[in-house]
């Protein structure tokens, strides 16, 4: 993509005294970049200051506000719509999308339908077929989260939306959200199905079926270590998304049959 980048007309100098005085702004949600090791060390070997500045710069956006615990409790939306509908789907449409189980050890046992994905920060959206379908589902989401941070819907964007199930048997293994895309936007989570014989660890806080009922809409703290384990025997399904305060004035979204060869 063309246009303005951070630091186009300016020498390396200027450029490196330009980020030193607006770093403190651009990273106030969002310090663990520099203050935590495993994140200071993806900083680095990323050189994810360039493209920080540039969203700031270019977008007005800055990475989002993680939650002061383990995770911020935004209400309820009736899931029995979804959960309906997921019961019309065969297995292979769980199957359809697996870049996600194959490229993320941690996520092996998950399996996942998406619906909308971002790879990279000033990529396009990626728009999945079945968006069309679930998009009237997810609104209310949305707009239960916009109302609980003080967004106007109109603004926010949603990156990624998609279902992730844990069968029943199987876990995700401890790990914290080290993507930047992942780190950067708000992580928003809307228990679909039962969360029976499920346990959720985030941080030092542990959530069972009676804490995450269906239908519980939460943002968590993805930067902390978090697993999950289903131990019961029906399978956990959540609506997940990332969500920023802002549309990016400029890029597009993009209509795909599948995110493979897109990434």
């Amino acid at each position: 993509m063309g246009g303005y980048r951070a630091g186009d007309d300016k020498t390396p100098a200027e450029t490196s005294a330009s980020w030193e005085v607006k770093k403190a702004t651009v990273l106030e949600n969002c310090s663990y970049w520099l203050d935590d090791q495993q994140y200071s060390r993806i900083w680095e070997q990323q050189k994810l200051a360039p493209e920080f500045e540039r969203m700031h710069d270019e977008f007005d956006i800055r990475c989002t506000k993680k939650p002061a615990t383990a995770h911020d409790h935004l209400g309820w939306v009736d899931a029995s719509a979804a959960a309906k509908l997921l019961e019309s789907y065969g297995p292979s449409v769980w199957l359809e999308e697996k870049f996600r189980q194959e490229r993320f050890a941690v996520h092996s046992e998950t399996e996942s339908i998406v619906f909308l994905w971002k790879g990279r920060f000033f990529s396009q959206r990626l728009v999945l077929p079945m968006w069309a379908e679930w998009e009237a589902l997810i609104n209310p989401i949305v707009k239960r989260f916009a109302e609980a941070y003080g967004y106007r819907y109109e603004d926010v964007d949603v990156w990624k939306a998609m279902l992730a199930k844990l069968p029943a048997g199987k876990d995700i293994k401890v790990h914290s959200d080290i993507n930047p895309l992942l780190a950067f936007a708000h992580r928003i989570h809307w228990c679909v199905s039962s969360e029976e014989g499920t346990t959720t660890v985030i941080g030092d806080e542990t959530f069972t079926e009676k804490d995450l009922p269906q239908g519980t809409i939460f943002q968590f703290n993805n930067v902390m270590p978090h697993k999950v384990l289903n131990g019961g025997h029906v399978d956990r399904v959540h609506l997940v998304l990332d969500i920023v305060p802002k549309k990016m004035a400029g890029i597009s979204s993009k209509e795909v049959q599948t995110v493979k060869g897109e990434l």
